[in-house]
């Protein structure tokens, strides 16, 4: 597979990660908009926030509540691990890999915030880098 085809897949991966995480769109683009609308009135209200700051408040919840968030978070950042170097070799140095890997991982959560669609979560940084991460171990051995 060429260069190109793989910088495209890598796209379309993390336009698809983008959409299921932030936008949740799934045609009805009035059903996104009236998301926004609802949560920032309850932002605004002081009802709810949309930033935790406290590391592994979330990632407690979970465990009790809901594994399969958690795991979720963590398998649909490897492919990024995978791809990313593998579209961008120039890029594919450990330290290169990490800083792009947290940025977009960041971008994500801010877009989130932003957006009101979704929570901007220190846990979620966390359990999406580890998936980076084993995504990029993967490459690795792949590579060899």
């Amino acid at each position: 597979m060429t260069k190109k085809w793989i910088q495209l897949l890598f796209w379309i991966y993390f336009l698809m990660l983008m959409n299921f995480i932030v936008f949740k769109f799934f045609g009805d683009v009035n059903e996104v908009l009236n998301r926004m609308m609802i949560n920032k009135n309850s932002v605004e209200m002081g009802s709810s926030s949309l930033v935790n700051l406290i590391p592994f408040k979330t990632f407690i919840q979970d465990i009790h509540y809901s594994k399969a968030h958690l795991i979720l978070n963590v398998i649909l950042f490897i492919p990024f691990g995978i791809l990313f170097p593998l579209a961008y070799p120039s890029r594919s140095s450990f330290l290169s890999f990490t800083v792009i890997a947290l940025l977009s991982i960041l971008g994500i959560e801010l877009t989130q915030r932003l957006t009101y669609l979704g929570i901007f979560d220190v846990d979620d940084i966390f359990l999406n880098f580890l998936g980076c991460l084993i995504g990029y171990i993967v490459y690795k051995l792949i590579k060899r």
